[in-house]
């Protein structure tokens, strides 16, 4: 199964019981923000939330990058 970016923030979510709002607030972004980029729609994603993924899911901004791009 290919990860996705929106997979991998759904399972950390899921694996933690937050709500997307819960993580929307995490990251400094609005619910329907978060909502767009967990099903995947990248153009929704800054640099700066791109950081703020690695930090909260404790990977590094290159790898979060390569799910961008298709990677893993």
């Amino acid at each position: 199964m290919k990860i996705t970016i929106g997979k991998l923030l759904l399972n950390y979510r899921n694996n933690r019981v937050y709500t997307s709002e819960e993580m929307a607030q995490k990251l400094g972004i609005n619910r329907s923000t978060y909502s767009l980029i967990e099903n995947d729609h990248k153009n929704w994603l800054r640099q700066s939330t791109i950081r703020k993924i690695a930090e909260l899911l404790s990977l590094t901004p290159d790898y979060i990058v390569s799910l961008l791009k298709g990677g893993k």
